[in-house]
């Protein structure tokens, strides 16, 4: 995106993430990882829970997230450069993909334990959280 988009995007009210959420949702999810790993960290210690499996599950979601992110992006990408060639979409493969994917993720984290599970459910869903959060540094009064 260069100077001029940003400028029009910045007076149209529209956010970074709606000019190009490829680049933006990677960056921003890492970062909410990194604070959330630091506040898991925080949690884990007064908990008593081993810190290492659990940051261990809450990063194994994560980076499966992201790599289901970016199968997203290169799916769409894909379905339209071909659609002037086959107008049926079919998305079934990347589906089952990103499901498979998903599912080992939570059998890593079953395997380190059972709160190592439910911080990898935790990464899993760090892409969508990173989406949701763009309505709070958007908002304008």
């Amino acid at each position: 995106m260069n100077d001029s988009q940003t400028t029009q995007a910045k007076k149209s009210g529209n956010s970074s993430l709606q000019q190009n959420p490829a680049k933006v949702v990677p960056r921003r999810t890492i970062f909410l990882a990194v604070a959330i790993t630091v506040f898991g960290g925080i949690l884990a210690y007064f908990f008593n829970w081993n810190i290492l499996r659990l940051l261990a599950g809450f990063w194994i979601g994560t980076i499966a997230a992201l790599i289901n992110f970016r199968l997203i992006v290169i799916n769409a990408h894909k379905q339209m450069d071909e659609a002037t060639e086959n107008p049926k979409p079919n998305g079934l493969k990347g589906y089952a993909v990103r499901q498979l994917i998903s599912i080992a993720a939570f059998l890593l984290g079953f395997l380190l334990g059972i709160p190592a599970m439910i911080a990898a459910f935790i990464g899993l869903s760090m892409v969508k959280f990173s989406i949701q959060l763009d309505t709070f540094l958007t908002f304008k009064s």
